[in-house]
């Protein structure tokens, strides 16, 4: 089985009354990640460190502060990939 990037394996153990068994499992990665609307700190969440842009766009959408991408001016990623600043044209 391949694991994703995201995912982090370890070693749990899991009781069941009073008997124990060692479980193969993963712990997922998350970032805090913000996005910024013209210049300003809009949000910051904690997400999958993966397609941060399209999130970014779709959480901006689901809000109805764009409506399509004819609404932005200019999206940019920090360089640290942690941070989403989008400029509106209007």
């Amino acid at each position: 089985m391949t694991v994703p990037q995201s995912v982090h394996a370890v070693t749990y153990i899991k009781y069941t009354g009073a008997e124990k068994t060692s479980v193969a499992g993963g712990v997922i990665e998350e970032i805090l990640m913000c996005i910024h609307v013209n210049g300003q700190e809009l949000v910051t969440f904690m997400c999958s460190p993966h397609n941060v842009e399209e999130l970014a766009l779709g959480f901006l959408r689901s809000e109805g502060i764009i409506n399509s991408m004819d609404d932005i001016s200019l999206l940019t990623l920090s360089e640290s990939e942690t941070c989403v600043d989008v400029w509106l044209k209007d």
